[in-house]
């Protein structure tokens, strides 16, 4: 029979602790491995948006640029008559349709941006009717008619708000942008804070069970010792 304090039952306390230790440290590994997955997936996904918003505040740039540059050929051809100035107004023509509607499938998921896209549109094809009905003077009455038609300003309040909604529909994203890096920011530092919580756990927890395990190997000692001299 054994006493409270004898090495039979030393050994079982050890070997009690040790298991609680071994439990601890899975349990500890287990957490921090789901909470690395939560962070991860997390950080994925607000990158994700944050790259989708620079797409969107790209397609947009996109558009005004070809805007720019069907003004630009129509004030050649304006000056000049010969088609070969009118090729970038051809060019911005044929591709605006795509990227406005490349902007009107970004927008997807935005209500509020999908509303703008398409008053975007409808102000977008009023000024390029404009540019088209100057075009066509040019190209049939000469050069003072289509000049008179520019200076009745109807060209510039159509770019005016084509550039007024444009600029709305940027600021919006840019707002998004921000809270976006911020929630992405938010998700990096979880991460790295969680992975060095996890880390330190880890390590608190092995020189722990390292120190049970060698408290173990004592009390073995001591029990041997103990049998022997019996």
């Amino acid at each position: 029979m054994t006493t409270l304090g004898s090495p039979a039952r030393l050994d079982l306390r050890s070997r009690f602790a040790l298991t609680t230790g071994l439990v601890a440290m899975l349990t500890v590994f287990i957490g921090s491995a789901a909470v690395s997955y939560v962070n991860t997936r997390s950080l994925n996904s607000d990158s994700g948006r944050v790259a989708h918003t620079y797409e969107v505040i790209a397609a947009l740039s996109d558009v005004m640029s070809l805007m720019k540059d069907a003004e630009t050929g129509q004030r050649g051809y304006l000056i000049t008559g010969d088609d070969r100035y009118r090729a970038p107004y051809d060019t911005a023509v044929t591709r605006i349709s795509e990227r406005l509607q490349v902007l009107e499938r970004l927008t997807a998921d935005n209500p509020p941006q999908q509303a703008r896209v398409s008053t975007l549109r409808v102000r977008v094809d009023a000024r390029l009717a404009i540019l088209a009905e100057v075009i066509g003077l040019r190209r049939t009455e000469g050069c003072e008619a289509a000049q008179a038609a520019v200076l009745t300003d109807r060209g510039k309040a159509a770019m005016d708000a084509v550039r007024e909604l444009a600029a709305e529909m940027d600021a919006a994203e840019r707002t998004l942008l921000h809270s976006r890096n911020a929630e992405r920011d938010a998700a990096y530092d979880g991460a790295v804070q969680s992975g060095l919580l996890s880390g330190l756990a880890g390590l608190l927890l092995t020189v722990a069970i390292g120190y049970l395990v060698r408290r173990g190997i004592l009390q073995r000692q001591r029990e041997d010792w103990f049998r022997a001299g019996v």
